[in-house]
């Protein structure tokens, strides 16, 4: 049974292919969605997702960055924000190659 909250793709990427973003689109009858597929350079890091990705006001709260490459992220400095007025990071520590704990 297919979901049709899924739709698998596979997808070759050469060795010469040059890193960056690129466009997928998938068409339907009454309209289309784009997202953003990136190709990176080996060791490139790439962050795909952040848990939780919100944080209440007057708290401190342990982040977690879920991505590829992201295991020689330097401790304390390795991550970083446009904090805006209020926010205060530190603490980077990279879990494993997919994880980093901010």
């Amino acid at each position: 049974m297919t979901r049709d909250e899924t739709l698998a793709l596979e997808v070759s990427i050469t060795a010469g292919a040059a890193a960056g973003d690129r466009t997928l689109t998938a068409s339907g009858p009454v309209g289309s969605a784009p997202v953003i597929f990136r190709v990176l350079a080996p060791g490139d890091p790439f962050i795909g997702g952040v848990r939780p990705p919100f944080g209440n006001r007057a708290s401190t709260i342990l982040v977690f960055l879920e991505g590829v490459n992201v295991g020689l992220v330097v401790p304390g400095s390795g991550a970083s924000m446009n904090p805006g007025s209020g926010l205060q990071l530190s603490n980077a520590t990279a879990v494993d190659d997919a994880d980093v704990r901010r």
